[in-house]
């Protein structure tokens, strides 16, 4: 028996650092967190070599074991059962790397999802969001996926209950970022905090405009180069209402309010960049078939 499992990709429609939480690495977050379409694939299956974890995959075998966030996840997962039958884990990734939109969380929440549907559904949700948290701060709300107010660590998830619908077009430049790098400069600056309140309202009363003059990501201040300007500018030459890099980056995103607009605008910039996906929000983040 196999397991495949679609892991949705996720963006920033809102994203404010609050400081670093003292004597740790870690920062406290509020975030307005929507997954889209754009997804990896999963296939988790048992193998010969009893109590192994083997990883097959493009982009995927390259990440170091003990980083790649899969395969954490399935060791968090498979120490709790003791013994078990070997697991080998593909992916078929087609969210770049580096980029803000939450590939490796979104593979990490898939792989725990899987393996539970693999074990008979041994874990409660309760238990998977305890291990969720140990492999990744994302890794709770790719759990859940959909449009989600994430605050603390990102243990802290509020749903967001909307008939909001968009569309988006996400163009990655030729170069991806740190996440670690970007948090360490943005600890050597100050900047005023951005309340959460005005999205959250644009979002509940399903007003496309109002949520776009409301995007917002405090990592711009930081990370904005000449090659972010200059995709902002072709995302709102070519019909977004307004553009946004989500997450730490290097991805950069358009929220168009016609269909026909964000297709229009992802076949032009096909022209100039090599990874370019048109994709609309969605109300979950994994897919499960047997």
């Amino acid at each position: 028996m196999s397991v495949k499992i679609y892991a949705a990709a996720k963006i920033n429609l809102f994203l404010e650092v609050l400081g670093k939480i003292e004597d740790s690495y870690y920062h406290n977050v509020c975030s307005v967190m929507q997954s889209v379409e754009l997804c990896d694939i999963l296939n988790i299956d048992f193998n010969k070599k009893p109590n192994s974890v083997v990883l097959k995959g493009n982009r995927f075998e390259s990440i170091v074991r003990k980083k790649n966030t899969s395969y954490r996840a399935a060791t968090f997962f498979l120490e709790k059962l003791k013994h078990h039958p070997g697991i080998t884990i593909s992916c078929n990734k087609n969210i770049p790397v580096g980029t803000g939109l939450g590939g490796g969380s979104a593979d990490a929440a898939a792989t725990l999802l899987g393996l539970n549907k693999l074990f008979a559904n041994t874990f409660s949700k309760q238990k998977l969001h305890e291990i969720a948290k140990k492999v990744g701060s994302d890794v709770p709300f790719c759990l859940e996926g959909g449009c989600y107010l994430v605050r603390g660590t990102g243990e802290n998830l509020k749903k967001i209950d909307s008939e909001f619908r968009a569309f988006f077009v996400i163009v990655k430049p030729d170069y991806s970022t740190s996440t670690k790098k970007a948090y360490e400069l943005l600890d050597k600056k100050r900047f005023k905090i951005r309340s959460f309140k005005s999205i959250l309202k644009a979002i509940k009363s399903n007003n496309i405009k109002l949520v776009s003059t409301n995007l917002y990501n405090k990592f711009e201040h930081i990370l904005i180069n000449n090659k972010i300007k200059k995709i902002k500018k072709e995302l709102k030459n070519f019909g977004a209402i307004n553009s946004l890099m989500t997450g730490t980056g290097s991805a950069i995103y358009g929220l168009f309010d016609s269909e026909d607009r964000a297709i229009f605008a992802k076949n032009r910039l096909k022209k100039i960049y090599n990874e370019v996906f048109f994709v609309k929000n969605i109300n979950y983040s994994n897919l499960i078939e047997f």
